[in-house]
């Protein structure tokens, strides 16, 4: 397929997708990793929370299994709000039913965004923020418009280098959702020592604090 939008500019990366199964999944997955970061450990410590109390309420069974209960229904809703809100997104995307070919072009000053008979011309500037994982790109254009574009679609242009390309047009570095276990750790460990150095700062500061108040009290 060819866009209207190549007749008018350069075309430096062409991607052709489609809303599919797994695009709304990974939609669902980074919104929930992005905007609520910490919903998922919050639950589980809801949860927790339910069946601690009934073990304190053993001597009220009624009670008792009310808490279980309602401990056991926020550990299943955990575990399954991403599948519910898949259904709830499938049900009212027009181009998930419609398996509709949506086409982005990029040029050197913006980019398009042709579907059916329409093209949708946005600049660089536009772009809030740019994210990505193992399988796509994540583009949030005015903070609220969120475009999924999968790394395997890539028609034209290098999907690795356009990390490199996007990141100069917007002026920012993509954010990496997926960071390797070992990097994980390497980050942690810089952090858990540049806070031993600071507090070794912070006690050394101290010493030499106590040092001059002694010095002056002897002169």
């Amino acid at each position: 397929m060819t866009g209207k939008g190549e007749k008018i500019m350069t075309t430096v990366y062409r991607v052709v997708t489609k809303h599919t199964e797994q695009v709304l999944k990974d939609f669902i997955r980074f919104t929930y990793k992005v905007n609520y970061p910490k919903s998922t450990f919050r639950l589980c410590v809801i949860a927790a929370g339910f069946f601690i109390l009934a073990l304190f309420l053993q001597h009220q069974p009624p009670a008792m299994v009310f808490s279980i209960v309602i401990g056991l229904v926020v550990v299943v809703f955990t575990f399954t709000r991403h599948l519910i809100a898949f259904s709830k997104l499938a049900k009212r995307d027009e181009n998930f039913h419609n398996q509709t070919e949506i086409e982005f072009i990029f040029g050197q000053s913006e980019f398009i965004i042709c579907r059916l008979e329409t093209e949708n011309h946005i600049k660089y500037g536009e772009i809030t923020n740019v994210y990505k994982d193992k399988r796509n790109y994540y583009l949030l254009i005015n903070k609220e418009d969120l475009q999924v574009i999968p790394r395997s679609d890539f028609a034209f242009g290098n999907s690795s280098e356009f990390e490199r390309f996007i990141s100069h047009k917007i002026g920012k570095e993509v954010n990496d959702l997926y960071i390797p276990f070992k990097e994980r750790m390497k980050r942690i460990n810089e952090s858990r020592k540049q806070a031993e150095e600071m507090h070794d700062e912070k006690i050394e500061m101290k010493k030499q604090q106590k040092t001059e108040t002694r010095t002056k009290k002897e002169r």
